[in-house]
């Protein structure tokens, strides 16, 4: 089984590599919607809390689905992260950025300029929210 889990995962690792940016970021915040719903989904139908071995390990799996992706675009920041969960994916419009100069985070093109932002700015800067 753990084989295969590898297996499973070195191909998307894979598929990610293959994509740009903007792609990324749309396949975690369409994997992020998905888990949404699907976990929606089984507690209506379950009675599950938040809570337990299953809902431990899908956020795992999440969080490692951010984490690879935020390497793959070069977020150092985890503002793919704040975008998604904070952010709920640009619906709130946050403001965001680096020494008192935000700019609306609307788009994935808007969090791009962010992550961007902060690579010019690289040590020296104090990220605002």
């Amino acid at each position: 089984m753990l084989v295969e889990w590898t297996a499973v995962l070195w191909i998307y690792i894979m598929q990610l590599k293959l994509m740009n940016k903007k792609e990324i970021i749309q396949k975690v915040i369409d994997s992020h919607k998905k888990r949404e719903e699907l976990l929606d989904k089984f507690q209506e139908l379950f009675g599950f809390s938040d809570d337990g071995a299953f809902y431990d390990t899908i956020f795992q799996l999440e969080d490692l689905n951010l984490k690879l992706a935020s390497q793959l675009i070069g977020d150092e920041c985890e503002w793919l992260e704040w975008y998604i969960y904070e952010n709920k994916c640009g619906e709130n419009g946050y403001e965001a950025g680096y020494e008192g100069n935000l700019i609306p985070i609307k788009s994935i093109d808007n969090l791009l300029e962010l992550i961007d932002n902060g690579k010019v700015n690289n040590d020296n800067t104090k990220r605002n929210i």
